[in-house]
């Protein structure tokens, strides 16, 4: 972790694309805590984050981590993608898409009021594309804009994972319950799930092309988007440093899908997956301390001792890595 914690402003901004305009919330180091406080000159230039939400989510819903990014030092901009107002209810919405039968109907869109998948993966990735150009344009003059990540939850993950395999300005991503959209629509729907699945989520093997460092991070009881979602994007990266990790968590019978270990606290619904955050937070921000800021003691956290320590003490129930 860095050695010096900052105050966090926070602002609102909009990304303006050709499809949709993007509410932005920006997390920066600051002089003081609070909405459009004056920014902390004295220690910039800071890098720059994105972060990519999961389906249905929205960027206020990542606040607490958003935050948590800012105070290390990172000017962290968090848009919102095809946000339904309404609301929807979470929980219900992943039991209908995890029947098989609804999952056939997947090219039609969601009949629950929400946006249609296909939509929302070509929003996330026009998001993240104008998230980067903001960041690039130095906003508020304290952004280190060759010194740019990218985090996403899982549709999230998967997009911030094709933006890193296609956009040179990006120098290291972390990929949080990233969802393989081919291993879903396969296991469902045999045959037809290849041809939606190309559909949605375009190339298969586009991870080939990733040459930034690499960590992909999933929660051991999630039966959304388990650990071997991550593997397959982790195996078909092979020139760039490199982990894969599974973090243990309680098991809760009444969890029948494992919302807890998905949200891995990052995208709070009914304050699922709590107990995740700074076990995944640790991760992200030594990843991007290591890759960013080139501070070597974040080493030992992600592919030394203190990694093989959370391995070995159960902590963590898988791990690759590839340095």
């Amino acid at each position: 972790m860095s050695k010096k914690r900052f105050q966090v402003g926070i602002k609102k901004d909009f990304l303006h694309g050709e499809s949709n305009d993007y509410p932005l919330l920006v997390f920066y180091p600051a002089v003081k805590e609070g909405s459009d406080s004056g920014p902390d000159e004295e220690h910039a230039p800071y890098p720059g984050l994105v972060f990519a939400h999961g389906y249905m989510a929205s960027a206020q819903l990542y606040a607490n981590v958003g935050k948590n990014l800012g105070s290390h030092g990172y000017v962290t901009a968090i848009f919102s993608a095809g946000v339904k107002e309404a609301g929807v209810d979470f929980r219900a919405f992943l039991h209908e898409i995890s029947n098989p039968v609804y999952s056939r109907e997947v090219s039609k869109g969601i009949p629950i009021g929400t946006m249609n998948p296909f939509k929302a993966i070509a929003q996330s990735r026009e998001a993240i594309a104008k998230a980067i150009d903001y960041l690039s344009s130095n906003p508020m003059k304290i952004v280190r804009t060759e010194r740019i990540g990218i985090v996403g939850h899982s549709l999230g993950g998967m997009t911030a994972l094709q933006a890193a395999a296609s956009d040179e300005r990006l120098k290291a991503v972390v990929a949080c319950s990233a969802v393989n959209i081919k291993m879903i629509a396969n296991k469902l729907m045999g045959g037809i799930g290849e041809t939606i699945a190309e559909r949605m989520m375009g190339d298969g093997k586009f991870a080939t092309a990733i040459k930034i460092p690499t960590m992909l991070v999933y929660g051991t009881q999630d039966k959304i988007t388990p650990f071997e979602h991550g593997l397959s994007y982790y195996n078909m990266i092979d020139e760039a440093p490199k982990v894969a990790l599974a973090i243990n968590g309680a098991i809760d019978p009444k969890d029948k899908l494992g919302l807890k270990a998905h949200n891995l606290g990052l995208a709070i619904y009914k304050r699922l997956g709590n107990e995740y955050t700074p076990k995944v937070v640790k991760c992200m921000v030594n990843w991007f301390n290591l890759f960013l800021y080139e501070e070597r003691r974040s080493w030992a956290y992600v592919f030394g001792d203190k990694i093989r320590t959370d391995l070995a003490e159960n902590v963590l129930s898988r791990l690759e890595m590839k340095m």
